[in-house]
């Protein structure tokens, strides 16, 4: 099993140099790949406001990315909403560092003195 990252989807704009990605094509530092176009019906609406900069900006970079500007968009929120999430929800780990993590976690307790009197002392979010 490998290491999965949920944010990084599966079809979709890649930016070399995030990770275990492949390798960048030659003499093409800022390389993109192209994002695959949605197959996935959308019913719903999003509307925000935006300064005329960026949405200029937005409407660049879906052009360089070869999408139009609402899937350009629909992507980036989306991955951008996965990472923040990737953390939260749940992560995978290959079969070695499964018994990395077992052995960090069967490691007995530590003895935190600091830690202790912390906790001992009272909270600053409830009223005296």
């Amino acid at each position: 099993m490998a290491v999965h990252w949920p944010y990084i989807p599966a079809t979709g704009m890649r930016v070399f140099g995030l990770g275990a990605e492949p390798q960048r094509p030659a003499g093409k530092e800022d390389f993109v790949e192209p994002m695959a176009p949605s197959t996935r019906k959308k019913d719903q609406r999003i509307e925000f406001r935006t300064t005329a900069d960026d949405r200029d900006l937005f409407a660049r970079a879906a052009t360089a990315a070869g999408t139009d500007l609402t899937s350009f968009a629909n992507e980036s929120l989306r991955v951008a909403a996965q990472r923040v999430l990737a953390d939260r929800t749940e992560f995978t780990l290959s079969p070695a560092e499964a018994a990395l993590w077992e052995r960090i976690n069967q490691r007995p307790a530590r003895e935190l003195p600091e830690l202790a009197d912390f906790l001992r002392e009272p909270s600053v979010f409830v009223e005296r």
